[in-house]
């Protein structure tokens, strides 16, 4: 595939994928700055992985008209992504936790193994991928990846029924917002990390037949158990 500014997954010359560069106009400068302030917000105030979703969705839904929203997260044992936080204007919130393979088979995988946004504008009329939310009837959408130090976490999708619904603004938001998407899901992980550090850690105290003391810089003990 080639690099942002023209990508084409298949190299095909027909095809309604494009990434550019985006100039946006002052108004759409101040509805994006309004939009991120409260997405840092809620990472910050936030430690629910869900909660953050729930306000990253909110906030993305307030600067894009779209139809269906989820992210989803990669699991490295699975081998593939799970959806999380399926949104739709409806409320329905069927396709939570559906697998999807990490293959370029369909578009979530494809992004996920290029680590390239793309948006599509007619997807009837590109049958190269298997459709993971077919049930949908999505007529264009924007599929971006979840990165964060290099890693890949996952992918942001946003879906409409209207044909060519997304602009370049449009891919060039959602791609600042999974920026903010990959520090909340990082930050939760991290924490689950250190809960379950903070476990093996209070289980070794109480269990060990040995002494375990803990001195501070001073040679002061601070816990033995």
């Amino acid at each position: 595939p080639g690099e942002a500014g023209g990508i084409t997954p298949g190299n095909d010359a027909g095809s309604s994928f494009i990434y550019c560069d985006v100039c946006r106009d002052k108004t759409d400068e101040e509805r994006q700055l309004a939009a991120v302030m409260e997405i840092a917000n809620a990472i910050n105030s936030q430690f629910d992985l869900d909660q953050i979703l729930s306000a990253i969705s909110k906030e993305l839904s307030k600067v894009i008209d779209y139809d269906i929203g989820c992210v989803a997260i990669y699991d490295k044992e699975k081998n593939g992504l799970f959806m999380r936080h399926v949104w739709r204007k409806s409320g329905d919130k069927s396709g939570e936790g559906r697998y999807v393979p990490l293959e370029e088979t369909n578009l979530v995988g494809w992004v996920a193994i290029h680590r390239k946004p793309v948006v599509r504008g007619d997807i009837p009329a590109d049958g190269r991928f298997r459709e993971i939310m077919k049930e949908d009837g999505l007529n264009s959408d924007i599929v971006v990846p979840l990165m964060a130090k290099d890693t890949l976490i996952g992918t942001v999708n946003v879906g409409s029924y209207e044909r060519g619904r997304f602009t370049d603004f449009d891919l060039d938001l959602v791609v600042r917002f999974s920026n903010l998407t990959s520090i909340a899901i990082e930050k939760c992980q991290l924490l689950l990390e250190l809960g379950a550090l903070g476990e093996k850690y209070r289980l070794l105290m109480k269990n060990s037949k040995e002494v375990i003391a803990l001195l501070n810089a001073s040679g002061e003990y601070v816990e033995v158990n």
